[in-house]
Parts: C-alpha cells; sequence; structure tokens
C-alpha cells in the first residue's frame, strides 16, 4: 500500500496506486523525490472520510503531508492524484 511504497520508496508500486487519469507518468517519481528531500523517516497512514492520509515523520516532526480521494474502480480502490477537497487534513 502507500505506506510501504513510500517507506520503500518504491515508484511502480507507488504508481500502481494511483488511476492513471489523474496522476501522469511522471506523478510518483516526483513526490518521491520531494518526500526524500523531506527527510522522512516514518511514514502513517489513516483514512478520513473518502480521503487516505499521508503523514511523513523525520525525528517525531511531522515534515511532510499529502491526502487524496479515494474512489472504486471496478473491483479496485485507487487514489486521484489530485489533493483531497478538504485542506484541514494534513493538519
Amino acid at each position: 500500500g502507500v505506506r510501504a511504497a513510500l517507506q520503500a520508496d518504491d515508484e511502480s508500486g507507488f504508481k500502481r496506486l494511483f488511476d492513471d487519469d489523474t496522476a501522469g507518468d511522471d506523478y510518483a517519481a516526483d513526490y518521491l523525490r520531494s518526500w526524500q528531500q523531506r527527510g522522512v523517516d516514518r511514514v502513517v497512514v489513516d483514512t478520513v472520510g473518502d480521503a487516505l492520509v499521508a503523514r511523513g515523520y523525520r525525528g517525531g516532526h511531522q515534515t511532510a503531508c499529502s491526502a487524496w480521494p479515494v474512489f472504486e474502480d471496478g473491483s479496485r480502490w485507487l487514489l486521484k492524484g489530485t489533493p483531497a477537497t478538504d485542506p484541514g487534513l494534513c493538519r
């Protein structure tokens, strides 16, 4: 899932979690690079309403956060590569 892909810096695994129509070819690589730059050493993932929230921590302090809408596509649940509608999810 998201936590494993973020912690392992797994670009292909992370990309598979997103809808192709909302996350371009470079989305996963760019996103993982931004988390590396923040020095994330621990990832916590929660579901809040219809969004998945990933928080990255370094030394116990939150240094990164993203929230993505979740939707069902046939038999799979995918993330949209667009921000969740509630900006307060990362507070």
